[in-house]
């Protein structure tokens, strides 16, 4: 299956993906630090908030957050909306290109596997909209279970994404190692 990228030429490919990692170590790190004040607020993390599952769970949360905890946890999820268009797109690109380069059965999968990691993103952004939704007030039915089955998705499909990634650096690092052994 021919992709987009193959149409740039290698130094364009390796710059896009120099880029994408960048600006996601960025949101990452800018996540982070919204992560850290909603400790201050006994939240662990985003994904709490995400994944509530329950109305009763979903409104304890908020209720644990308090008004300023409700607005760290808004500015976070709408900084995540930013970090949904890149990361899918980050992932997507290393899967197809590392997939190419891997050139073997592992090769085959990138593209499904890209495809799925975008669809990611729309998920990630269902996922968010439900939040949003709850931090308002609105904890009933079925905003947490929409928020926590689209993040649920969203996950498997990212973690199977950085995990095609690291079996095709595999691949090609044993292949790598292969050529200069003999």
């Amino acid at each position: 299956m021919q992709t987009f990228v193959a149409n740039f030429q290698v130094p364009t490919q390796i710059a896009l993906c120099v880029v994408l990692v960048v600006l996601s170590g960025l949101f990452i790190f800018a996540l982070e630090g919204y992560n850290a004040k909603l400790r201050e607020f006994g939240i662990q993390s985003a994904i709490e908030i995400e994944m509530p599952w329950t109305p009763s769970r979903a409104e304890a949360l908020i209720s644990q957050l308090g008004g300023e905890g409700v607005r760290v946890a808004r500015k976070q999820t709408y900084l995540d909306f930013g970090f949904l268009i890149v990361y899918p797109l980050t992932i997507a690109l290393l899967c197809v290109l590392l997939g190419a380069k891997a050139g073997n059965a592992v090769s085959v999968a990138a593209p499904i596997i890209a495809v799925g990691v975008l669809f990611a993103g729309l998920f990630d952004a269902i996922e968010n909209m439900a939040m949003l939704v709850m931090l308002s007030g609105r904890t009933g039915s079925p905003w947490p279970q929409l928020s926590s089955l689209f993040a649920s998705i969203k996950f498997t499909l990212v973690l199977g994404g950085i995990a095609y990634v690291a079996i095709a650096l595999i691949s090609i690092t044993a292949r790598w190692i292969g050529a200069w052994l003999r």
